[in-house]
């Protein structure tokens, strides 16, 4: 599909071609599979280390920062996936599950973090990647790995998304197609929560690893929800006034090998245009066919 249909795409109702299978056996409708451009382990770019954990990563700068969630290092990397870098820190539990630039209306990096016992938290970074701040959100969870996944900043009026990796953000609700995003606004130390929005049944997801936008001349964004377990990628629209989703959206899958899901722990995305994304994966979560960890993968809708 090219990108100018992507558009229009968005805003139709997806085309069950059936293609997409979670590793749980769940299958996911899709639109379609996304064509794989090139990917990198990231071994192969970084220092010796025993795991790369990537959680969340987002294009800055022309190059890509990528986070993990057993190190407080950031990791940027070019474009073409031939050289990389990392920022200060150490190899530790760090629980950083995200990353979001905002461009306005000040240039900052904020990180989700999962917080001790069942709240998350907004951690907010210097271009180097050191730690500055970190404040709580109102967002309380049962469980404490399963709180914020993933967060996308909107600059309309410096505001925060963030997807929660549960369905009905795990208010004990363990059916599939029930994802919220919730908009979160900074006020006196702390992130509170403004509104929720819900996904649509299309993205028919066991969970939600992370989310990205895109903003488009007319206002409005582009938005990608990605599942890890789904092995899928949902894509639709996000208009500001009023803060809403415009569904159903597109649905699509990753390329399998022999038939069965190769993609199983992408736990980030980012875009690059509107119809090319970035995505960073965690260690492998399954024995089976699930080969692609640890590593950048950039795909496109073509």
């Amino acid at each position: 599909m090219k990108p100018k249909a992507l558009l229009v795409a968005a805003l139709a109702v997806a085309t069950s071609c059936g293609d997409g299978e979670a590793k749980n056996g769940h299958e996911v409708a899709t639109s379609g599979t996304l064509t794989l451009l090139r990917e990198r382990n990231l071994a192969e770019l970084l220092p010796p280390a025993e795991h790369y954990e990537a959680s969340g990563i987002a294009l800055a700068n022309g190059s890509l920062r990528v986070v993990f969630d057993n190190s407080t290092r950031v990791a940027q990397v070019d474009l073409a996936l031939s050289t990389a870098a990392l920022g200060p820190g150490s190899e530790s539990a760090s629980q950083y599950e995200g990353i979001a630039i905002a461009t306005r209306s000040e240039a900052k990096t904020y990180v989700v973090k999962e917080g001790a016992g069942s709240q998350s938290a907004i951690v907010t970074l210097d271009e180097q990647g050191r730690l500055l701040s970190t404040e709580p959100t109102d967002l309380a969870f049962a469980a404490g790995n399963k709180g914020i996944e993933g967060i996308a900043w909107l600059d309309d009026i410096d505001r925060m998304l963030v997807l929660c990796e549960a369905n009905s953000c795990g208010a004990g609700d363990s059916s599939r197609g029930h994802g919220l995003i919730k908009s979160v606004r900074r006020e006196a130390g702390s992130w509170r929560t403004e509104t929720t929005l819900a996904l649509p049944a299309l993205a028919d997801f066991d969970d939600y690893s992370d989310l990205a936008v895109l903003a488009d001349d007319d206002g409005s964004y582009h938005v990608a929800v990605v599942s890890q377990q789904a092995a899928a990628l949902w894509l639709g629209v996000l208009t500001t006034r009023p803060l809403a989703l415009r569904l159903p959206g597109v649905v699509y899958g990753f390329p399998k090998a022999g038939g069965k899901t190769q993609y199983c722990s992408l736990e980030g995305v980012t875009f690059l245009d509107k119809a090319t994304f970035a995505l960073a994966s965690d260690h492998s979560k399954n024995s089976g066919g699930c080969t692609k960890a640890e590593a950048i993968h950039v795909f496109a809708i073509e």
